[in-house]
């Protein structure tokens, strides 16, 4: 049973990774469009 927690709580630690990974990704992406658009 707690093998199990074990394995799920990889996991998740893996998703959360990935996640904030394309979040990241996301927000650079919008400032690079919003730079193109408005260059300051």
């Amino acid at each position: 049973m707690p093998k199990k927690i074990d394995v799920a709580r990889e996991v998740i630690k893996e998703l959360q990774t990935m996640i904030n990974h394309w979040e990241s990704n996301e927000a650079n992406d919008f400032w690079d469009i919003e730079c193109s658009r408005n260059p300051s």
